[in-house]
């Protein structure tokens, strides 16, 4: 068409499962007091849906997950400090949903029969839609920080153009 050709690739996809930890968990059959990879619990009532907030990502990124629907891992034993294995799976929750779109705009010049020029506007992330990563701290066991969004996983949008001279 003229010279003109457009290009572009869209990605779209769903967050990354995580799980919901807690640190203090499996303590009586481990025989330590940090035990990692142990999950936790929901609380009396909860559900897996419960435990996600509503809302639009950018109005959870300070509470994504409702720390209320979970609860730490059951004391067990005569101590009252040893704790069993929660009960939650692995990877029950996904991450922000992610989606990127580049975009090129190229139009090619001819100078003579055998000479060209090209320009080339390339934009990557073009709608410069955020990609959020996981909730920072998924630990039952730091209520403070639990199911915080603190980063993103792509970069801004990028603009870049370029000049190609064949013979």
């Amino acid at each position: 068409l003229g010279g003109w050709s457009v290009s572009g690739v869209s990605v779209f996809q769903t967050g990354t499962p995580f799980s919901i930890y807690d640190s203090g968990g499996g303590s009586a059959y481990v025989g330590l007091t940090t035990v990692p990879g142990v999950t936790a619990n929901f609380a009396p009532g909860a559900s897996l849906a419960s435990g996600l907030t509503s809302g639009s990502i950018e109005s959870r990124l300070n509470h994504y997950l409702n720390i209320n629907a979970f609860q730490k891992d059951p004391v067990i034993g005569d101590d009252g400090a040893a704790t069993g294995f929660g009960t939650l799976g692995r990877n029950i929750y996904h991450g922000p949903f992610q989606q990127n779109w580049d975009f090129s705009l190229i139009r090619t010049f001819s100078l003579t029969e055998r000479q060209k020029l090209r320009f080339t506007a390339d934009f990557f992330d073009i709608w410069n839609h955020p990609a959020f990563s996981l909730p920072a701290f998924t630990d039952v066991e730091n209520p403070a920080a639990f199911g915080q969004i603190i980063s993103t996983d792509n970069n801004p949008r990028i603009i870049q153009f370029s000049l190609m001279y064949s013979f």
